[in-house]
């Protein structure tokens, strides 16, 4: 209860010296102006009317000014309404939290609120200094009070911040931060303009930003230093973080490193483009695609890896950066290297077949497409937004479907020997492909493992060069023909 109503009272600054007001010097000579009209008057209407109407006249002029004098004083009329506004204007900075002292041209206090008074310690006027003579005498801040200085000579309105091995009282020894802001200010009375200045203790903000920061550079050195890779790729492909754990993978200089300056093309090998690429469809949806490809390393050689990529749609729904998490899958455990080998191997001869490879669940639905197979149906892949969406009638033109859907269909039967089908690349004018279906074999041991939907497997050779060559070659039989 009581800090609340203390806050309510008015509080009053340590120094206030205003201007002389020019008022009282316009109100003598109102006074003064209307007594020589008083006085003409008697004169004038002394002869005319008489010197008992002029004495009313004037008795009634007389007690009209009484009246408004009485008025006056008691509250009930006011010359403006700038003196109330003045006087919330005073109440606001006598009440700041922050120190505000304004100073004269030849460095006068002309103005301290009680906030500054609390934090230099002063309890009277005579304690109470200004801005320039209270941080003059600190080497760490007497520099920064100069240039602010001079800079409100020219007209001009700054603000810095800086730190003091101690505080302003005498009692504080611990470093603080204070934020100075200064600023000219024109006032009647004073040929030239005051120096306003408002100092803040922004030392819990600061040691909140440090606290913070502090907790970040260890999240950064836990996230370098994690037993995983881990990338952050903007669209174009220019890495703009990575982890040193990768970075000691690839055999890349962290010193050296500048964002945007390697691209995620110059360490993918082999046809993993094709496989990240297809990953921009799943782009905004938060879902983690899972990668295996091969890293390009330093010295030339591969590493294995696997990827956990997502990519996370900006606050305009546009693609953002990438967050990749990658796993080394040469490091394991020894009794796990044997399989481990022998998934990396199948891994590269799945990814980096020039054939396209994919399977098929009992409704046709695509699934686990190698790089060739996302790179060559790319445009379809990206027209129905991802992988999961194609159906493998979405490979032909719908007028050429027939063939496709009767060579599925015998996959599907179980039939051990199925003809490929040649037919062409739906949107895409001029390229070819054949198309090979056959059953998948799902061994009875899996006992319900998640390839079990998996029925048909398509294998997709793209010959389009080859067409182009027999086309050639009977255009030129036709024209050795017709020679």
């Amino acid at each position: 209860m009581g800090s609340s109503e203390e806050s309510a009272n008015p509080v009053e600054p340590l120094i206030n010296r205003p201007a002389r007001s020019m008022g009282i010097a316009r109100l003598f000579v109102l006074g003064l102006v209307l007594a020589i009209i008083a006085i003409l008057i008697y004169v004038w209407g002394k002869e005319r009317l008489g010197e008992p109407a002029i004495l009313g006249v004037l008795g009634g002029l007389a007690g009209i000014g009484v009246f408004f004098m009485f008025s006056l004083v008691l509250g009930f009329i006011q010359l403006s309404a700038a003196r109330r506004a003045d006087d919330f204007s005073k109440r606001l900075v006598d009440g700041m939290d922050s120190g505000v002292v304004v100073n004269d041209s030849e460095g006068r206090i002309v103005y301290a609120n009680q906030a500054y008074a609390d934090m230099i310690g002063a309890s009277n006027e005579a304690e109470a200094m200004g801005i320039e003579t209270l941080f003059s005498r600190r080497a760490e801040a007497a520099e920064v009070v100069y240039r602010m200085t001079n800079a409100v000579r020219a007209g001009n309105s700054i603000a810095e911040e800086f730190r003091l091995p101690s505080g302003l009282k005498r009692d504080e020894a611990s470093a603080r931060w204070f934020r100075l802001r200064a600023r000219p200010m024109k006032l009647d009375g004073y040929q030239k303009p005051l120096t306003v200045w408002q100092v803040s203790d922004v030392t819990s903000d600061r040691r909140r930003q440090e606290t913070a920061f502090q907790e970040l550079q260890n999240a950064i050195h836990y996230l370098d230093h994690a037993p995983a890779g881990f990338f952050s790729a903007e669209t174009n492909g220019g890495l703009v973080y990575l982890n040193a754990t990768l970075a000691d993978w690839l055999g890349i200089d962290l010193a050296r490193f500048e964002p945007q300056r390697i691209n995620v093309r110059d360490i993918v090998l082999g046809e993993g483009m094709a496989l990240l690429d297809a990953a921009r469809s799943e782009a905004g949806s938060g879902k983690t695609v899972v990668i295996d490809l091969d890293m390009a390393k330093s010295d030339g050689t591969s590493l294995p890896v696997r990827l956990y990529h997502r990519m996370p749609a900006n606050s305009d729904g546009a693609p953002g950066a990438t967050r990749t998490l990658v796993i080394n899958r040469i490091l394991g455990d020894g009794g796990d290297a044997a399989l481990r080998d022998a998934e990396v191997r199948f891994t590269r001869f799945f990814n980096n077949t020039p054939f396209a490879v994919a399977s098929l669940d009992g409704e046709g639905r695509i699934s686990r497409p190698n790089a060739a197979f996302q790179k060559l149906f790319a445009s379809q892949i990206a027209e129905k937004q991802g992988v999961a969406n194609l159906f493998f009638s979405d490979l032909v033109p719908p007028a050429d479907s027939e063939g496709l859907n009767e060579a599925w269909t015998a996959a599907l039967e179980g039939q051990g020997t199925i003809k490929p089908v040649d037919l062409p690349i739906a949107g895409e004018k001029g390229r070819f492909g054949r198309y090979f279906f056959n059953t998948a074999t799902v061994s009875e041991m899996d006992g319900g493992g998640e390839n079990d939907n998996e029925r048909v497997i398509l294998q997709v050779m793209e010959t389009t060069e080859q067409r182009a060559l027999e086309d050639q070659f009977a255009q030129g039989q036709k024209m050795q023909a017709v020679g």
